[in-house]
């Protein structure tokens, strides 16, 4: 099976711009595995930005023009999730956080209400875009406001190199360095709230609210009639950067208890790094007319597999990226296990500390709490690997006898980021 996803098109506009550029990534995927269309028997194609249905419609009968195959059929990604984990048909809940954010519900008699989330006026506050913002407005209130510090504001502040006596102006001028750091901003909120901050938690606790009341509107008049019951629970999918890659748990323990005090029904929720894709596999065997539930199964298991297969090769490579290293974080969390119990994370630290001079003599040990950091340094970026260390030095608590330690990995990084 070839799970081919592609990045969403980069065009703003027209629907036949947006087809055009799927266009394209039909073609690369059939060339990739040297098939043509009439080899295909039905092809699913998933968008985020597609949210209604006749948008949906449009850029339907364009490709099915574009690439001459009445085959094709165009759903959002949030359809073609519940294809993949929906126990009773699609009927289920798909929830996205990541830059932006989008839930979808679908009920067993396939109706659907969805609430997209790339609108200003109506986007919830789960977000990336949402997130790194408020934790700027955050800051500022805590300078001119009267607002709550937090351990996590010194640290942007150092990130954006801001002065703090001329704050305003350094907001209001530096809004494109704000947005291109936004990544680095949550993650500094992310760390806070691990440490207990208030701000951080309250933070990550309204988001969590936020998401569950969309999610629960969009439930709203859908029919999950058996389902919902502790026996058959309604199943949640939570997807993209910021349900996958936060370490906190606050977000997800505020949501799945927001949703359930709201709605009364038990749920299934599953924090996932399978691509919608999965699902149009699936939807697209169910156009064909030959779906069973051991077809389901078979590419479920596929994915997962190809999923652990990437985890374990991308940890194991000279450069693992952060979404691979904190992806890899979630899953230890999520499965409450011991870290070497995982992947064996004591023999792939020690090949990633072998392949590096700067990390000479650090023990797996101490390399597991500043893995953010060690992945910098395999980056060679020193000057981030220097932020890193010294944040988690800051909110982590480094026992005693790998203090000495923790000084030595600090002053090899100070040193390489300073040649």
């Amino acid at each position: 099976m070839d799970f081919c996803t592609q990045p969403s098109p980069k065009v703003q506009g027209h629907v036949g711009a947006i087809a055009d550029e799927i266009k394209k990534s039909v073609i690369y995927f059939l060339k990739r595995n040297q098939v043509s269309l009439n080899d295909i028997a039905k092809i699913t194609l998933g968008l985020v930005q597609i949210a209604d249905n006749k948008g949906r419609m449009t850029l339907t009968k364009l490709l099915r023009k574009a690439l001459r195959s009445e085959n094709i059929n165009v759903m959002t990604d949030g359809n073609l999730a519940m294809c993949g984990y929906a126990t009773n048909q699609w009927a289920g809940v798909y929830c996205i956080s990541g830059t932006g954010e989008m839930v979808l519900a679908s009920d067993i008699k396939d109706n659907h209400k969805s609430i997209p989330g790339n609108d200003n006026i109506i986007a919830g506050k789960s977000s990336g875009n949402y997130l790194h913002e408020k934790a700027i407005s955050l800051l500022f209130d805590s300078y001119h406001r009267y607002g709550d510090d937090s351990i996590a504001f010194s640290h942007i502040i150092e990130l954006l190199k801001f002065d703090k006596n001329k704050l305003i102006d350094s907001i209001i001028n530096g809004r494109k360095l704000i947005k291109s750091k936004a990544k680095e901003i949550i993650e500094i909120m992310d760390f806070a709230a691990m440490c207990g901050d208030n701000v951080a938690v309250n933070l990550f606790l309204k988001a969590g609210i936020s998401a569950a009341h969309s999610v629960a509107g969009c439930m709203k008049g859908l029919d999950f009639n058996g389902l919902g019951i502790r026996k058959n629970p309604i199943p949640i999918i939570l997807m993209g950067s910021i349900w996958c890659k936060l370490l906190n748990n606050v977000m997800r323990t505020s949501f799945a208890k927001t949703v359930h005090d709201i709605t009364g029904y038990h749920f299934h929720i599953v924090v996932s790094a399978i691509p919608p894709a999965v699902g149009g596999i699936i939807h697209a065997k169910v156009n064909k007319g030959d779906y069973t539930p051991d077809f389901r199964k078979k590419v479920m298991d596929e994915a997962i597999k190809n999923i652990t297969n990437a985890e374990i090769n991308n940890y194991l490579s000279t450069s693992p990226t952060d979404a691979d290293l904190f992806r890899f974080y979630m899953i230890i969390k999520m499965n409450n296990q011991n870290v070497a119990d995982i992947f064996n994370l004591s023999a792939n630290i020690n090949n990633l500390l072998k392949k590096n001079p700067l990390l000479s003599g650090i023990t797996d040990n101490l390399a597991v709490i500043f893995l953010p950091a060690i992945c910098a340094i395999m980056d060679k970026d020193y000057d981030t690997a220097l932020h890193r260390f010294a944040m988690i030095s800051r909110f982590a608590q480094i026992p005693p006898h790998l203090a000495e330690m923790q000084l030595k990995l600090g002053r090899s990084i100070n040193a390489a980021a300073k040649i």
